[in-house]
């Protein structure tokens, strides 16, 4: 006679197989599917290196006095690393409605770099902290467009600059304000260069409105909110970041670069244990090699920031970025 126990257990065993079993399973095979074995290449970081990265300096080289061998160490390093594009914080639009007088060293600044390495573009790396965020610039009012646009014209005619890079954070889908000023920013620099940073998650028919006037965009791929222990996480958020953004500026013709944090600063939003040069270089390359993602819209990566990149990091960079 069977025994009814061990009925019972094979019921319960056969119930778990039959209907628990598969709960658990058929999730775990689509994550697999999602973040594990998907159609990718194999590439290392060089064969997506252009030579057009581009890293976020800080003020001081434009609001203190350097000697020219300073200034021609960091062009040389600049050049070495192939960081095309210099975004040097230049100003920001403070909450009385000026600019902060920053830039008084600027023009002998970009004199000296552009002497000693010419390929370099220097940008004017300009802050407005938008109302919609954490800020107070409101860019509805056509006035404070107005100074924006005149102090961008006064740092590009007067002082030197290669172009304007714009930072107004926090930037969300949709926004007709943001979308008016580089209208108005366009029309009154001409042709010359105009570079905006973005967050990510940017859909597409926002992210060709914002193309359709300038001629770069560099993506703050950071400031995820994942912590130390989620540094794969990390490289698997910034790989879809990659693909999504890849695929929305697919045929806009303008440049496109990832931002990879080196910051050493710890914030909710930022745990340097897990954003940091190999996972973000690690999370941009298989981006790239997904077979979803569109490489043919990518140009570089972007340091932020530089004044925090360690000698082990910008090693980390050479091998995995530049090949070497």
């Amino acid at each position: 006679m069977p025994n009814p126990l061990s009925q019972k257990r094979r019921l319960k065993w056969g119930f778990v197989i039959r209907g628990v079993l598969p709960i658990l399973i058929v999730p775990t095979l689509i994550g697999l599917r999602l973040f594990v074995w998907r159609p990718s290449n194999a590439f290392g970081g060089s064969h997506y290196n252009q030579g057009k990265n581009a890293a976020w300096l800080g003020v001081e080289w434009s609001s203190e006095a350097h000697t020219t061998a300073q200034i021609e160490q960091l062009a040389d390093a600049l050049a070495a690393r192939q960081l095309k594009y210099v975004f040097a914080y230049a100003t920001y639009l403070k909450a009385s409605g000026d600019f902060n007088q920053t830039y008084a060293y600027a023009p002998s600044f970009i004199k000296t770099v552009h002497a000693r390495q010419p390929d370099l573009v220097v940008l004017a790396w300009i802050g407005l902290p938008l109302n919609t965020g954490w800020g107070y610039v409101d860019l509805h009012d056509p006035a404070t467009r107005q100074k924006i646009v005149t102090t961008a014209l006064e740092l590009v005619r007067n002082v030197g600059f290669d172009g304007i890079h714009i930072d107004a954070e926090m930037l969300y889908n949709g926004d007709q304000n943001v979308l008016q000023l580089l209208t108005e920013l366009r029309q009154a620099l001409g042709s010359t260069f105009l570079s905006l940073a973005v967050h990510p998650g940017l859909d597409q028919a926002y992210a060709h409105s914002l193309a359709a006037q300038v001629n770069q965009i560099a993506v703050m791929s950071y400031d995820s909110g994942i912590g130390v222990a989620g540094g794969w996480v990390y490289q698997t958020w910034l790989r879809f970041q990659v693909i999504a953004t890849t695929k929305a500026l697919e045929g806009t013709g303008i440049e496109l670069l990832f931002g990879v944090p080196t910051s050493e600063e710890h914030t909710s939003s930022h745990d340097p244990g897990a954003e940091n040069m190999a996972n973000g270089l690690r999370g941009i390359i298989d981006g790239l090699n997904d077979h979803e993602s569109t490489p043919s819209a990518f140009t570089g990566v972007a340091i932020y920031p530089y004044w925090d990149t360690s000698g082990d990091e910008w090693a980390t960079y050479d091998r995995d970025w530049l090949g070497k």
